[in-house]
C-alpha cells in the first residue's frame, strides 16, 4: 500500500524485501526448523543484508529514491537476537545506513496468525509458530530509538495505512525542506 500511494504521488521509491532472492537469502528461504542455530541464521541474514546494502541499498539512496525494506536489521534482533540484541545491532550498524523511520507493527500473535491463513499463505516455518511470536514481540517492545514508531496492528489496513502515510509525508516535508537548504 505504502509503495503504491508514494508512486501515484510521484515519488520515486523501490520496496526490498528481506531476505533477498540473492545466495544467502535462498539459503534462509530454504531453512527449517532444525537446520541452523540462531547464531547460524543470524551470520547468514547478516551476509544477506551486506549484499543488499551494496548493491541495492546505499546506490538507491545516493540518487534520492525512497527506500522501503519490508523488514531490517531489527527484525533479526527480534528473532535471533534475544540472548545477543547488542552484538547483532553492533555488526549490523557497521554497514547498514540507519533507517529514518521504522514501524514496529504490533500485533497481538493469535490475530497475526489469523491474518496469515486469511491471506491463504501457509503458516510452514518455525518463525510462525505462536510460541516463538510471543517471545518475538517481547523483543520487538524492548527496542526503543527515536526513529521506531509502534503502530497498533490490530486496527484495520486502511486505519494504518493512513497513520503511516502521514507519518512518512511529514518525512518527506522534512527532507525535501533540508534538501532545498542545501542547495
Amino acid at each position: 500500500m505504502l509503495k503504491l500511494k508514494l508512486t501515484l504521488l510521484d515519488y520515486n521509491n523501490t520496496l526490498l524485501s528481506e531476505p533477498t532472492n540473492g545466495c544467502y537469502g535462498r539459503t534462509i528461504k530454504n531453512a527449517g526448523k532444525e537446520m541452523f542455530t540462531n547464531k547460524q541464521l543470524s551470520e547468514l541474514f547478516l551476509r544477506d543484508r551486506m549484499e543488499d546494502v551494496l548493491y541495492n541499498i546505499r546506490p538507491l539512496l545516493e540518487i534520492k529514491e525512497i527506500v522501503i525494506l519490508d523488514r531490517y536489521y531489527f527484525s533479526n534482533i527480534a528473532y535471533q537476537g534475544r540472548h545477543s540484541i547488542c552484538e547483532i545491532r553492533y555488526l549490523n550498524e557497521l554497514f547498514a545506513p540507519k533507517p529514518d523511520i521504522v514501524f514496529l507493527f504490533d500485533l497481538d500473535e493469535g490475530l497475526a496468525l489469523q491474518r496469515i491463513k486469511d491471506s491463504k499463505r501457509k503458516i510452514d516455518n518455525y518463525f510462525e509458530e505462536i510460541t516463538n511470536l510471543k517471545k518475538v514481540r517481547e523483543v520487538y517492545n524492548t527496542l526503543e530509538d527515536d526513529f521506531i514508531v509502534k503502530i497498533d496492528a490490530n486496527r484495520s489496513k486502511e486505519a494504518i495505512h493512513i497513520q503511516i502515510m502521514g507519518m512518512v509525508n511529514e518525512l518527506i516535508k522534512e527532507r525535501i525542506e533540508v534538501d532545498e537548504n542545501i542547495i
